[in-house]
C-alpha cells in the first residue's frame, strides 16, 4: 500500500514539473513574441535575419532629428546589412516604412495613412537615389499618391539632385507640368488637383 503511494507521489511529481516548465516556456514565448514590438531592446532573430529597434540619432546628416516627429526606428538585417526600417512617431504610431539598398540608402518609402491599416503614399525610386532625402536624389522618382498600384507622379532629377522634369499620370498617359506637388500641379495656366479616388482631375 505504501508502495502504490510512493509510485503515485512520483507521476504526480513528474505530471506537475512538465506542466510547470510548459508553463514557463509558453510565459517566455509570450513575453519575447508577443509583447508590442516597441518593447525589443535588444537584437532577436527570425532564422537568418535580425531585428532591432533604435531610438534616433541626434544628428543626421546635419538635421537636428529632435525637431522631426521621431520616436524608434525598428530595423530588419541580413548578414548585418540592414534591408527594411520602420519609423514610429512621438504618438507612439507606425508612419513609415522603408525598404533599403544595401542598408543605405531608400529605393522604396510608404507612409502610412491616419486610417489603421491603410497606407497613403509610396515613392519608389532607382538605388542611386533617395526619396526620403530629395536633396540627394538623381536619375527618376515615382509616386503612387493613393496607394492603388498605379504611380500618379513622375520626376526627373540631375546629377547634381536638382530636379529638371516633372510628370503627371493623367487620362492614361504622361503630361509634363511647370510645377507639382502630392495634391496639385500646374501646366501653363491649368491647374490640376489630385483625387484620392480618381487621380488627377483638371480644377475647374
Amino acid at each position: 500500500m505504501k508502495k502504490g503511494k510512493t509510485l503515485h507521489t512520483i507521476i504526480i511529481f513528474f505530471i506537475g514539473s512538465v506542466v510547470g516548465v510548459a508553463v514557463l516556456i509558453l510565459i517566455a514565448a509570450i513575453d519575447g513574441y508577443v509583447r508590442p514590438i516597441t518593447s525589443l531592446t535588444w537584437p532577436k532573430k527570425f532564422g537568418d535575419t535580425t531585428i532591432w529597434v533604435n531610438e534616433p540619432d541626434e544628428f543626421i546628416d546635419g538635421e537636428n532629428t529632435s525637431e522631426l516627429d521621431v520616436s524608434k526606428m525598428m530595423f530588419m538585417a541580413k548578414g548585418g546589412i540592414p534591408f527594411l526600417a520602420v519609423g514610429m512617431n512621438k504618438s507612439g504610431k507606425v508612419d513609415n516604412l522603408s525598404l533599403l539598398d544595401e542598408g543605405e540608402r531608400t529605393i522604396l518609402l510608404m507612409t502610412a495613412s491616419a486610417d489603421p491599416a491603410k497606407w497613403e503614399r509610396l515613392i519608389y525610386s532607382s538605388p542611386n537615389d533617395a526619396p526620403n532625402d530629395v536633396r540627394n536624389t538623381t536619375g527618376e522618382m515615382y509616386v503612387d499618391n493613393n496607394f492603388d498600384g498605379r504611380f500618379d507622379i513622375k520626376y526627373f532629377f540631375n546629377d547634381f539632385g536638382e530636379k529638371v522634369s516633372r510628370e503627371i499620370y493623367i487620362d492614361q498617359t504622361w503630361k509634363k507640368v511647370d510645377y507639382c506637388n502630392f495634391k496639385k500641379a500646374k501646366s501653363g495656366q491649368t491647374t490640376y488637383i489630385f483625387d484620392i479616388d480618381s487621380g488627377w482631375q483638371v480644377d475647374k
